[in-house]
């Protein structure tokens, strides 16, 4: 991955135009001569002084001809170029090169417009060059070479948020912008997205009340790992310390303790810069999709474009599933007049960690869950990273 990530940093940090090559006005200005010459050669061969003449007026008028429109090919290839590595700059180019762009009228800051084309997608523009995002406060983000590096780099942010750092309207229409191209079951597109960074309406959200069910706790001891050797053996589910002391003992039943670290509403709500809310209708669903698997599936593939925004801005991400839990959803809907008959899919809490967050983090093989051509025949075959 170091060698992709050193060629790639080597490739987007040069721009497309210079390594098409610049003075596009020099090379039609060329080509033109060349094209002159060859039409005076013609016309004036056979004809005497008078055809020579004739030969250079049609030559000069064919080369300035000629080099117009190359020159103005040459241009719509750089103008293109320059489009194309703002959008590489999104999904994970040069993340931490400026390159401001005016935004257009009816786009979010940061979009642009390639003359003689139809605008970018909003929030397809650069990724924000003023350090906002960055994990530690106005230092450039690491450069992220490609898709797959910004995908393995997600993580959960469980921690603190820095209740003084507040989120550009910018980076929020770009994490918006995210949402509005995920893929959705026959372009379905069934949610809704409410944006909440009103620090009085954070504040009410926080103080909702919510109870650990005895059936989460069951099911997630269950998943619970009680080292970190036990977890990397594993390569699934959670360590146990990172839940309320009296969930650190195999075999010792856990308690609901409500004030615990892991309380999802409270403080942690409260001091986040902003909370994401997805809704959905429950009266619509996939064609001939049972329990609206597909429908659900789309509202994950949303969530999942989201939370790559985020990360690629460096903004901390934290699903909070308990939005839509029982006793939980009416007051959120309440606070929030969030009509019937919508329901809460999931929310989200946004914000700026105060610094790195180090925890182990775990992943099964390939070969432990792909099989090639066959179920029970692991994949074996190279990944190339």
């Amino acid at each position: 991955m170091a060698k992709r990530k050193q060629v790639a940093t080597e490739k987007a940090s040069k721009p497309r135009s210079d390594r098409r090559g610049s003075e596009p006005g020099r090379h039609g200005t060329e080509a033109g001569a060349i094209a002159g010459e060859v039409a005076g050669a013609v016309v004036g061969s056979g004809a005497g002084p008078v055809g020579t003449v004739a030969g250079m007026i049609i030559g000069g008028v064919a080369g300035a001809l000629t080099g117009k429109v190359l020159e103005d090919e040459q241009r719509r290839a750089e103008v293109n170029d320059a489009a194309l590595d703002r959008i590489i700059g999104v999904i994970g180019g040069d993340m931490g090169v400026p390159t401001p762009v005016p935004a257009s009228p009816g786009q979010f800051p940061g979009a642009s417009t390639a003359p003689g084309s139809e605008p970018l997608a909003s929030g397809a523009a650069e990724a924000i060059s003023t350090g906002e995002g960055s994990p530690s406060g106005g230092t450039p983000r690491p450069f992220v070479a490609d898709l797959l590096e910004l995908i393995e780099l997600r993580q959960s942010s469980r921690g603190p948020f820095d209740s003084h750092r507040a989120i550009s309207p910018e980076h929020l229409g770009q994490i918006l912008e995210a949402a509005r191209w995920a893929p959705t079951a026959h372009n379905m597109q069934n949610f809704d997205i409410v944006v909440v960074d009103d620090r009085a309406l954070l504040e009410a959200l926080s103080n909702v009340h919510t109870e650990t069910s005895r059936t989460f706790i069951e099911e997630n001891y269950a998943q619970l790992s009680f080292s970190e050797a036990e977890l990397k053996k594993r390569k699934t589910g959670l360590l146990a310390s990172a839940f309320p002391p009296s969930w650190w003992t195999r075999g010792v039943t856990a308690q609901i303790e409500e004030a615990h670290a892991h309380s999802i509403l409270g403080a942690p709500i409260k001091a986040s810069a902003a909370v994401i809310i997805v809704v959905f209708d429950p009266r619509k669903r996939a064609p001939a999709s049972e329990g609206d698997v597909l429908g659900m599936m789309s509202l994950g593939c949303v969530m999942q474009n989201m939370w790559l925004a985020a990360q690629a801005l460096g903004i901390g991400f934290q699903v909070q599933s308990v939005f839509g839990a029982e006793g939980v959803e009416p007051e959120v809907k309440r606070l929030l007049a969030i009509p019937d008959p919508l329901r809460v899919a999931f929310a989200a809490r946004l914000g700026y960690p105060p610094g790195p967050q180090k925890y182990v983090r775990v992943r099964r093989d390939i070969g432990d869950f792909a099989h090639d051509n066959g179920f029970g025949k692991p994949w074996r075959r190279s990944t190339g990273r």
